[in-house]
Formats: structure tokens, C-alpha cells, sequence
């Protein structure tokens, strides 16, 4: 773990920081394909952000939804390096698995930035897709069946006994301008972090803490 005070901050003395959880991404992982060679469908994928609570997406509006262009002769690797590089923050590979090639797209960490993939054009199934429908790609809450490998969601932690969320595990705007890393989680447990009077370092930190995050 790593704590620091930025510059300018005033920090000093000592705080608590129980840690409940840590801010982690989406994970989805398409339904299984031959091989990274196999063709996909002609069509787009529209990926489409913002936060699912139990339910349906609730699209960010200050965030454009991504549209990927695929064409007839496109594969499943092709649609990965398509993600890629759309700019999105979006990460995506090929994943050769016991149920075959499956499409894995991982977004950025933070409750808000859940993602669902919706797909139309001229291969989409019209109904129950297969491989070689670009309907086969869309994933969303109803029709998850497993296929979420991990989900969005911000980090939970006290400090100083006060309930804070951060969408990343690097945290500022505490008070002082202290900044954390978040590592781990100790919840339960809470760790003490201390600082010298006067000083913009850190200058000793509770053994537990170490172990702790």
C-alpha cells in the first residue's frame, strides 16, 4: 500500500482506514467459438457504459456509447484488436478455454463504467443466436447466464470512521490532500496511519497496515 501527501497538503497526525473493498471492473467473456480464427458476422456491436445495479443498465450520458464495425470476413481475434483500439478504455483478448475460444472484455475499474454489448446488422439471428451470428457477441443482465466473470463496482473503505467510495483504488481529495492507494482490503480491522507534524512525508505506518492491505 502507499500513502502520500500531495503537494501543498497539510496532512499530520493520525487516521484510521478500514477497507471494505477494493474498486474493481467488469469482466465478460463471450460464449465459446472454435478457435480466434472463426469468423463472427457481419454486423456492429454497439457497447454501450454506466452502472447496472441489479437490473438493467443505466446508460452514462456523458459517456459515448462505442460502435464496432465488423464485416463479413472479420474473425473473433479481429473483433478483439477492434476494442482495442477504439479508444474506449475497453480491454479485450481471446481466451482459449475447456468450452473453446471465448472474446473476454474487460472495462476500466469503478462502478460506473459497466458496459452491456448489443449487436445488429445482417448475420444477427433475429432469436436464439449461433457462432456466425454478431448476436452471438451481445451480452447483458438478463441474458448473462455466467458470462459476467466480475463486476464493476467502486472501492468502500472508512476513514477516519467516515464511509467513503472512490471509483479507483487511487484515492485523493482526503483531507489534507492526503492520497491513497488502495491493496487490499481489512475490513474489520482497522489500520492507523501516521504523520509527522509539519511534514509532507510519511513517517510511520502501523505494522498492520502492511499486513493488512
Amino acid at each position: 500500500p502507499d500513502a502520500r501527501v500531495l503537494a501543498g497538503g497539510t496532512a499530520q497526525g493520525s487516521y484510521t482506514l478500514e477497507v471494505s473493498h477494493l474498486a474493481a471492473a467488469q469482466t465478460v467473456a463471450s460464449r465459446g467459438y472454435g478457435g480466434a480464427g472463426d469468423l463472427v458476422g457481419e454486423g456492429q456491436l454497439t457497447i454501450t457504459f454506466g452502472t447496472i445495479a441489479g437490473g438493467p443498465i443505466s446508460p452514462d450520458p456523458a459517456k459515448a456509447a462505442v460502435n464496432i464495425t465488423v464485416s463479413a470476413t472479420d474473425t473473433l481475434a479481429d473483433v478483439a484488436t477492434r476494442i482495442r483500439a477504439s479508444g474506449s478504455g475497453l480491454n479485450a483478448s481471446v481466451a482459449q478455454t475447456a468450452t473453446g475460444a471465448r472474446l473476454v472484455v474487460k472495462g476500466a475499474d469503478g462502478a460506473a463504467n459497466a458496459f452491456e454489448i448489443s449487436a445488429s446488422g445482417p448475420s444477427a439471428s433475429g432469436g436464439t443466436p449461433a457462432a456466425g451470428n454478431i448476436d452471438y457477441l451481445a451480452w447483458d443482465v438478463a441474458s448473462d447466464a455466467g458470462r459476467r466473470t466480475a463486476s464493476a463496482r467502486d472501492a468502500e473503505f472508512l476513514f477516519d470512521g467516515v464511509p467513503m467510495t472512490s471509483g479507483s483504488n487511487t484515492v485523493t481529495g482526503l483531507p489534507g490532500g492526503l492520497s491513497l492507494t488502495l491493496t487490499g482490503t481489512n475490513a474489520g480491522a482497522p489500520t492507523t496511519i501516521s504523520f509527522a507534524e509539519k511534514s509532507s512525508q510519511i513517517s510511520a505506518v502501523m505494522g498492520d497496515f502492511v499486513s493488512a492491505l
